[in-house]
């Protein structure tokens, strides 16, 4: 069963990669951009949860990612589906030393939150938009 468990986890985050639009570029994310993600959480305090876990990486990060699945508070999308920012909530750096961005989404040309997200990147700051 625990050979099973770490299977399934092994093929969600195989995903990663080809999730992340650009690994080597500086990404920035604002309201209005659109973002494909293979995981989407139900509430502010479910992705705050696996941002925690994934600033401690590792073990941590698996266990949180399979219980919150197991539960249903947040769901695996196979294929990555895409949605709308509506907010950035804030941002962290990794255990990998990346920074993540938390996101609000909602389901394209809605702006009701649809769930919450977490994608490589930082948040846009409002003197770097520029016209």
């Amino acid at each position: 069963m625990r050979f099973v468990k770490y299977l399934i986890l092994g093929i969600i985050f195989s995903m990663l990669p080809s999730c992340v639009s650009a690994q080597n570029q500086k990404v920035t994310w604002s309201k209005g951009d659109t973002v494909s993600t293979f995981y989407v959480c139900r509430t502010e305090k479910d992705i705050m949860e696996v941002a925690l876990a994934d600033v401690k990486g590792g073990d941590t990060l698996r266990q949180k990612v399979l219980k919150k699945t197991m539960t249903r508070d947040c769901l695996s999308l196979n294929p990555p589906l895409g949605f709308t920012v509506i907010n950035v909530l804030g941002s962290y750096t990794d255990s990998n030393k990346k920074e993540v961005s938390i996101l609000a989404i909602s389901v394209p040309n809605e702006e009701e939150i649809a769930g919450y997200a977490i994608a490589t990147g930082r948040p846009l700051l409002s003197k770097e938009l520029t016209y």
